[in-house]
């Protein structure tokens, strides 16, 4: 019996076919293939390793296909991999993936031979990589073969990519940010996220506590006003990823893909002013702070503020590292929760006692706050001088705010109360903070929970992007801004009101509620001002002023509040200098001066009413030509002296008035009297002035004013007030020496009066016939014995033979 064999050429083989007379089987066809020929990965890390298995003739018998893996450090000795049937006319495609488990930290090469039934021992196909399990000794998701020796991006052995400054036992992070024209990140911004990562409370294997985070700032791109998510950043991406240089070199684009983390600064995005978008556990980063309501840089651009710009930058980036709006979850606003994942927290930073806001993540789990049984004096645990944010009413009467590691007035009673009390205090009255009652809310260490290692995430892949959660808008972070501003504000008490007169001091006492080193400065409402919480202010005038208190805490943030100060108006003083009574001629101008004083800054007005029907008035302006404002702006207090004369037609006794005003309204006065006397010529002898007050004699009022004015005797015992009584005064008809001496000193009245003699004329005072005394002085003496009772009839007679003498 002839026997025919079927070949089937495979490798260079032939194989026959004992059960078909005559007949070649075609050879079994078999391939495999490693993802790179290098791979360097961490322990627990995959790697792929497909097959093809085709038996090509239909019809042919079933052949079984073997791949066995040649002994290695990492899998240990030689062992069957995996088998596969395919019947003729049938192949079959196999996608695996080893893990390298718990590798130990070598390099090894890993070797796949395929064999089938058919071809026996004949090797079909052969694959082969080189497999290094490197370590990650700072756990910071960069192995350490890659931040020593660089990335291999293409598995050909040779680093395509160094790690510039990567440090194997210090955590690195890198980002590549690109950004489109006139949204580049601030210089101020990028180092307050650097310096916010150095800080982190993260211990490193070489002792040092922080985390390099090296950005990479690379191009700028052509503007676009709105980003559509994820599409268009996807496209902008797969463009723009990498330096112009890398994308001519897809190995060292793969290599950076492995490492970086991609950041776009653009205008907006979706057709809103949203703050930007993150993958959680991913790579990709999208910042759009270009809305209207968002800060403006130098030249009048909408860009964000330094703070918008780290805030949103960092708080983007967190959701990379894992960390969502509320650290593990997603629950926002959470008074226990001091982070930037916050939204109360993500443009406005951590408020602190003292020094400015903190750019920064959670760096312990606060308490547990069950929304349903809050006790006031738990607060949330220790949060050292941070500050926290709640509100019992959803925000409508504003926010409270207070050190986190104190007691907490969760209901806003303004007290602190002993038993639990239920309150949604996460309820902030805006997005994702809206009611949400009897809620537990968990604090979360941020710091602690990063996940750096991002090639294990789903949203690895370009192009592949897990839902996210919404970011706050521009509008929402003014509003926040705005809240936080009054709820961190000191509260100011201005006290009052107040009560003082003008040019004296005022004392105001005030006071605030707030933290930390408060400074007060007070305005106290007439252009003036002045510090301490106790001040004193003199004001230059009358009126009521506005006083305003402004605080001022460490964080150079103000709280104000204002009273209300009366100050009355002073009177001026008006004192006429000289003597109650003076006396002047008809005719002869007699000058009189007064002293005004006021202690405010007043126009004065003096005015001089001579008691003939005359007046004059002189104004003294403190600012000429102009009158003084009316409040006074400075304190000037016045002291005029006002000089006048005035010339009197009509002997007699006048009534000089003046009065000094200012311009409020106050005014003071000050009287004297003037006696002016006639030009009548020498005395006149008594029975000059008997014949001229006796009945049908002229009127003589004036005269007899004047004598009643300058006597004693005829203003306290002789009524002289009508011509009928002085006619009795001079006639005396004999009787005694009293009676005598009244008509002699009438007569020397009358004569002073009509203007014979003067005050200061001398006079005969002893009878020597020398004028050795003044007229007033010895018209004294007479009266002084007039007015004695015990004066002798003798010394009566002396004076009336002295005033006889000096009537004639």
């Amino acid at each position: 019996m002839k026997t025919t064999m079927v070949l089937l050429l495979t490798a260079g083989l032939l194989a026959v076919d004992p059960g078909r007379s005559g007949a070649a089987l075609a050879a079994p066809e078999a391939g495999c293939a490693f993802s790179a020929r290098h791979l360097t990965l961490a322990p627990g890390e995959t790697f792929a390793l497909d097959f093809s298995f085709r038996n090509p003739t239909a019809g042919d018998p079933e052949t079984t296909f073997t791949a066995v893996m040649l002994e290695n450090d990492f899998y240990g000795a030689r062992h069957t991999f995996l088998t596969r049937n395919a019947g003729g006319g049938t192949g079959v495609n196999v996608n695996t993936h080893l893990t390298t488990g718990a590798a130990p930290i070598a390099t090894d090469d890993i070797t796949i031979e395929i064999t089938s039934s058919h071809t026996g021992a004949t090797i079909l196909a052969t694959c082969t990589t080189r497999l290094t399990v490197s370590g990650d000794t700072d756990l910071d998701g960069i192995l350490d073969e890659w931040e020593t020796s660089g990335i291999d991006g293409n598995g050909d052995g040779v680093a395509d990519l160094t790690l510039t400054g990567a440090n194997r036992r210090r955590k690195d992070i890198y980002l590549e940010l690109d950004h489109m024209r006139q949204h580049d990140l601030l210089p101020a911004a990028g180092q307050d996220v650097v310096a916010a990562f150095a800080a982190a409370p993260v211990v490193n294997p070489d002792g040092s506590t922080g985390i390099t985070l090296h950005i990479d700032q690379d191009e700028e791109l052509a503007h676009e006003d709105d980003v559509t998510t994820w599409t268009e950043y996807d496209t902008i991406k797969a463009a723009a990823f990498g330096t112009a240089a890398e994308r001519t070199r897809p190995e060292v684009i793969e290599a950076k893909r492995r490492v970086y983390h991609y950041v776009l600064f653009g205008h907006e995005r979706d057709g809103g002013t949203s703050s930007g978008r993150a993958e959680i556990h991913g790579n990709d980063v999208l910042v759009t702070l270009g809305g209207a309501p968002w800060g403006v840089d130098a030249t009048g651009h909408h860009v964000g503020t330094v703070r918008e710009q780290a805030g949103t930058l960092m708080h983007e980036f967190g959701h990379n590292l894992g960390l969502r709006h509320g650290g593990a979850d997603d629950t926002n606003c959470k008074p226990n929760y001091l982070s930037v994942m916050g939204y109360a927290f993500q443009t406005t930073l951590i408020p602190q006692v003292a020094g400015p806001n903190r750019l920064d993540y959670s760096r312990q789990a606060l308490l547990e706050l069950r929304e349903t049984s809050l006790l006031e004096s738990d607060g949330v645990g220790a949060g050292g001088t941070d500050f926290t944010f709640w509100s019992a009413d959803g925000g409508a009467g504003g926010w409270s705010s207070a050190q986190a590691n104190g007691w907490l007035d969760w209901n806003e009673s303004n007290s602190e109360d002993t038993t639990r009390i239920p309150v949604d205090i996460n309820n902030l009255g805006f997005n994702d903070c809206f009611a949400s009652p009897g809620q537990t809310l968990t604090g979360h260490d941020d710091w602690a929970n990063l996940d750096f290692n991002f090639r294990d995430d789903a949203d690895y892949a370009d192009g592949a992007h897990s839902p996210t959660p919404p970011e706050i808008t521009g509008e929402v972070a003014v509003e926040i801004r705005e809240r936080v501003e009054r709820a961190l504000a000191p509260k100011a008490e201005a006290g009052g009101p107040y009560t003082g007169v003008e040019n004296a001091a005022v004392t105001f006492a005030g006071g605030a509620t707030g933290t930390g080193t408060l400074t007060y400065a007070w305005d106290f409402g007439d252009g003036t001002t002045g510090t301490g919480e106790r001040a004193t202010h003199v004001y230059g005038d009358d009126g009521t002023f506005t006083v305003t208190l402004t605080v001022t805490d460490q964080g150079g943030r103000t709280g104000r509040d204002t009273a209300v100060v009366t100050v009355a108006n002073l009177a001026p003083s008006a004192v006429i200098e000289g003597p109650d009574t003076r006396v002047a001629s008809a005719g002869v101008a007699a000058e009189w001066a007064v002293r005004g004083a006021d202690p405010g800054s007043d126009d004065l007005t003096v005015t001089w009413t001579w008691g003939d029907g005359q007046s004059t008035s002189t104004a003294y302006l403190i600012d000429p030509p102009g009158a003084d404002p009316d409040p006074s702006p400075d304190v000037r207090p016045r002291d005029v002296r006002d000089v006048a004369r005035h010339t009197w037609i009509r002997p007699c006794v006048y009534g000089v008035r003046v009065t000094v005003a200012d311009d409020d309204g106050g005014q003071a006065a000050d009287e004297a009297t003037l006696v002016v006397t006639g030009d009548g010529g020498g005395p006149r002898l008594l029975a000059f002035w008997a014949l001229r007050m006796g009945p049908g004699g002229p009127p003589a009022g004036c005269l007899l004013r004047t004598v009643e004015h300058m006597s004693r005797v005829f203003s306290e015992v002789v009524d002289v007030s009508t011509r009928d009584r002085a006619f009795t005064a001079l006639t005396p008809r004999g009787v005694g020496p009293r009676r005598q001496l009244d008509a002699q000193l009438l007569t020397a009245w009358l004569n002073f009066a009509d203007g014979a003699h003067t005050l200061d004329e001398l006079v005969d005072g002893d009878g020597d016939q020398v004028a050795d005394v003044s007229f007033g002085t010895a018209m004294a003496r007479a009266e002084a014995v007039r007015l004695d009772p015990a004066a002798t009839p003798a010394a009566i007679a002396f004076q009336v033979s002295l005033l006889n003498g000096i009537n004639v």
